[in-house]
Order: C-alpha cells, then structure tokens, then sequence
C-alpha cells in the first residue's frame, strides 16, 4: 500500500484493511517519529486502535525532538513505548484475539 502523505491512514485503505482483519492493537515504528509515526498514531487513536509504539524502533532527526513525540503519545494518545525488547507478542496476540 502507498502511502501519499504523513499519516499511513490518509488517502490508504489501511483502515479498511485492519477492519477486515479484525486488528484492535497496531504496533507503528519507523520515520520520523515528530511527523509520519506521530501523525500515524494519532489517527491510529482516532480511530479506537489501541497504540504500541516501542521508544527504541522510532527515529527523528533530532532525539530530543523524538523524545518529546513519543512522550506526546504517551500522554494524549495512551501509546506504549517501552522497548521492543519488553514486548510480549505472543500475550499481545492472546489478548487481542480475546476481544474478537
């Protein structure tokens, strides 16, 4: 899928393709953390998807600059960033496929 702008929402059919699916919790890394991941997860929240956002997969150009984004999704989104590392994918797919 291409994404044309910022967010990995806008102008895709990304939603359509996470509603088919039955997706409740996406998991969002990449560039740059203050415009594409950001913009990514807000529209990511607004449409009710719970928000992972490991701190040590997302990069800016600047990192205090991406500091204070991955703590603005923290805060206002209610994103996770703990570490890759300390995500337990195999109890994140359990709890997932319980709210199906």
């Amino acid at each position: 899928m291409l994404k044309p702008k910022h967010s990995g929402f806008y102008a895709t059919t990304l939603d359509l393709l996470l509603r088919y699916l039955k997706v409740t919790t996406v998991i969002l890394t990449g560039l740059t953390g203050v415009i594409c991941v950001l913009f990514t997860a807000n529209d990511a929240y607004m449409r009710d998807f719970h928000l992972l956002v490991p701190a040590d997969c997302v990069a800016s150009l600047h990192p205090d600059e991406n500091r204070h984004a991955l703590t603005h999704m923290h805060r206002v989104l209610h994103a996770d960033i703990r570490p890759s590392t300390a995500l337990d994918l195999n109890t994140l797919k359990r709890q997932s496929g319980a709210k199906k």
